[in-house]
Parts: C-alpha cells; structure tokens; sequence
C-alpha cells in the first residue's frame, strides 16, 4: 500500500491508534479528562512522503511517526529544519504534510470547537466560552483585515468562520487562528 494511492490511509492510521489507546485507558479503569476533545484531523492536503524521495519504508514511516508525536509549532518547525539540513529541499508532497500538522496544531487550540470540510468552503467552530468573550469588534477588524472573503456568522451561541475554497484559503485559516489567538 502506498501512500500516493492512498493519501489519507495515515489519517486512518493515526485515528484507529487514538481509538485504540482511548479504548485501552478505558479498560483500564482511566476515565477520559472533561477538557480532552478528539483531535480534529485535516482531509484536504494530502501530502506524502514520495518513494523518490525516501525509497526505504522504515524511513517514511519514521518520518511520519515523527510528525505524529509533534505537539506545537517550534517542535514542527525544528523537526522541518532536521529534514531539509538531511535531504536538502523537500518536495511539495512533503511541504504539504508540514502544512497540514501545522493546521492541525493550530485546530487543536482549546478556543476551537469543531473544524468541517467540505467541496465548496470549510468552516471553523469557535468554542461558546471563547464566542461569548472574545472582542466581536476586534475579531471582525482582524478577519476583515486577512481577507473580505471569510464570513463570519453567529448561531446557536458560537461563531462560524467560513472560507470559501480558493487559492491560498489553508494559508488564510492559519493566520486567522493565530491572529485571534492573541484576542
């Protein structure tokens, strides 16, 4: 199985192993935390790790192993700089895989309820705690400022921000989250 054919069989993966792991805790007797919220997972890149680049399985699988176990944006950003002083320029498949657990970090953040993805537009949920505090204006101002094409709504409590799917909108939603993460 490769992973050019099937670009998503490692989100499979890294999901069975977080279903999995969950169950096992379970088992155990451990009781999941209040605050833990199941890892929002990104559909739409899809990047891999092309067997011109890395001919040895146990090399890629390493490689995203690796990304895997990242948990925040130096630790992404340093494990880029480990690779690219190793094999030089990466390709865009690869440059894609850093992009997607770079969105997925940001995704992850406790303000972020739910991300959806769909053909047309893909949306990011804000937390009812975080809607009901946050700066409306100042939120507004900033998302305005990155661009008129993303659409805010307010329902059932929470803020929706919407992004239409046009070139560079991956590039869009990142700055965005870590523009109101300093809200």
């Amino acid at each position: 199985v490769t992973m050019k054919k099937y670009p998503h069989g490692n989100d499979f993966i890294l999901k069975t192993r977080e279903r999995i792991n969950k169950a096992i805790k379970e088992k155990q007797g451990e009781k999941p935390h209040l605050d833990d919220k199941e890892k929002i997972r990104v559909k739409d890149i899809n990047g891999y790790i092309p067997k011109e680049f890395v001919s040895i399985d146990n090399e890629k699988i390493s490689i995203y192993q690796k990304l895997d176990t990242i948990s925040d944006y130096n630790q992404l950003m340093q494990y880029y700089d480990d690779l690219t002083d190793f094999y030089g320029k990466l390709p865009k498949t690869i440059n894609d895989l850093f992009l997607k657990k770079q969105l997925e970090l940001l995704l992850n953040a406790s303000f972020i309820e739910d991300y959806q993805q769909n053909d047309k537009e893909n949306v990011i949920v804000l937390s009812e705690q975080y809607s009901n505090q946050v700066d409306g204006v100042k939120l507004f101002e900033i998302v305005s400022n990155i661009s008129q094409d993303i659409s805010l709504k307010y329902r059932q409590r929470k803020i929706y921000l919407s992004y239409p799917k046009r070139k560079n909108y991956l590039n869009l939603i990142i700055k965005t989250i870590q523009e109101i993460s300093k809200l």
